[in-house]
């Protein structure tokens, strides 16, 4: 089924599950060579799926920052156990000392490996006022796992549905039959569950991006930043402001180039699931002119690194 291009409306609708964020892909492979190299350039895990075979180019893991960021923990690893032999050792008494805060840097490195965070689940409720004044109800589960590269709902009401989500594509299904299938882009990356999974919620995924403050004000406890787009983006792109309280993502207001409200999105009821600080309530305002729905998107029984379900975390896409 030929993908088809997404409605002005439909785009808003897919916010609710995914905030809006411009596109921040550090990293896009332009050229490659045999189909072979690239599947052995990394792990199985890595790979987004299948069709990045077909199209190097949609290789989204991003080779340079992996190898970068691999390089810095081997390094510092050996680093680490290096000052750790040598400490064993010394018999003066300052490097005695040391010992101990060498051991705890070192564990602190290893225990960091092994906390990181790679799937989020959760039951997610969509309450929505349509730009035609009309209300409706979305129930289901939500399934995603940073390395299958796939947002999986599994939609119990108000019929039940599969709808799944990749960096290209938004892929529904009834009956184990697909029913539509358009094309995406800028969601996963920077997406709710995405950011919280990656540690970069405070700055709603725009700190060390294309995108560079340009003001910073503080209202009482409420810090507000603004963000701007590189110069190359400022004909298709507007400024955001982000805004924090006590820390936490508070509001994003997104704008567009003519500098007109297009959304308003609101954090709110955040809760600790495995060391990880999550809002389990957004509240989204979307304007087209002089209309604006409403969306209230919640977020509860959320589990962090499930185990198993493997067919959910990476579900077929035929």
């Amino acid at each position: 089924m030929k993908p088809e291009k997404l409605s002005f409306y439909e785009f808003n609708r897919i916010r609710a599950f995914q905030p809006y964020n411009p596109d921040l892909l550090f990293f896009l492979v332009k050229k490659s060579k045999q189909k072979r190299q690239v599947k052995n350039i990394l792990p199985p895990h890595y790979l987004t799926h299948a069709r990045i075979f077909d199209n190097p180019t949609l290789l989204l893991p991003k080779l340079y920052l992996i190898f970068h960021l691999s390089l810095i923990l081997y390094l510092q690893r050996v680093l680490l156990f290096s000052l750790a032999f040598y400490s064993m050792f010394a018999k003066d008494k300052m490097l005695q000392k040391k010992r101990i805060l060498v051991w705890v840097l070192l564990l602190a490195s290893l225990a960091s490996m092994a906390q990181q965070n790679y799937r989020f689940k959760a039951n997610v409720t969509i309450k929505e006022k349509k730009l035609d004044g009309k209300f409706n109800l979305t129930k289901g589960t939500l399934y995603y796992d940073v390395n299958t590269r796939k947002a999986v709902y599994d939609i119990t009401f108000p019929e039940k549905a599969i709808v799944i989500i990749t960096d290209t594509a938004y892929i529904s299904f009834q009956n184990n039959k697909r029913t539509s299938s358009k094309s995406i882009k800028e969601f996963l990356d920077f997406s709710l569950f995405n950011l919280c999974l990656t540690g970069k919620l405070d700055y709603y995924g725009l700190k060390g991006s294309p995108y560079t403050i340009s003001k910073t004000e503080k209202q009482d406890s409420m810090i507000i930043t603004t963000w701007i787009p590189p110069a190359k983006m400022k004909k298709k792109k507007g400024k955001i402001k982000v805004s924090s309280v006590n820390k936490k993502l508070f509001g994003v207001i997104s704008y567009d180039v003519k500098e007109t409200i297009i959304s308003k999105q609101f954090f709110e009821e955040y809760v600790t699931v495995k060391n990880l600080i999550i809002p389990s309530r957004v509240v989204s305002f979307f304007y087209s002119g002089k209309q604006k729905s409403t969306q209230i998107t919640e977020f509860k029984n959320i589990v962090i690194n499930e185990t198993g379900n493997d067919t959910m975390y990476d579900h077929t896409l035929e």
